[in-house]
């Protein structure tokens, strides 16, 4: 988690700059950094913060500097956010995270204009499997 903190050390610098490419590409290996995190079975609410902070920089990214990657980027983050939170009980941040996302144009094909966030009903073998 080292290396984890200073990529958000450097997200905030990029962030403060003001410099939408710089934080495109902290967001990226941020995202790539924690990816061997996502895989452990508990998840902390440091790695919801982290999730949650860099799925809120890919706001500040124009429209224009938006490509495949970054989206791809941003929906694993959305799902990592989605996952974590539901794990960490944070359906209400989740909520007002996603529903600050609807006026985005990082989502390419469709955007919905409600969002229903229900906690799942899972037997014991599907929670073993996420």
């Amino acid at each position: 988690m080292k290396i984890a903190n200073y990529l958000v050390i450097a997200l905030d610098i990029a962030m403060l700059l003001n410099m939408p490419v710089l934080v495109k590409k902290v967001c990226c290996e941020l995202f790539n950094h924690l990816v061997s995190y996502f895989q452990m079975e508990f998840h902390t609410p440091l790695l919801f913060q982290i999730t949650l902070k860099c799925h809120q920089a890919f706001r500040l990214i124009p429209s224009e500097l938006v490509d495949a990657t970054s989206r791809r980027v941003l929906a694993c983050l959305s799902f990592q956010l989605v996952r974590t939170s539901l794990q960490t009980n944070e359906e209400s941040m989740l909520r007002r995270v996603m529903l600050s996302e609807l006026p985005l144009n990082s989502r390419k094909w469709r955007k919905y204009s409600q969002f229903v966030i229900q906690k799942p009903e899972l037997s014991e073998e599907d929670q073993k499997k996420m």
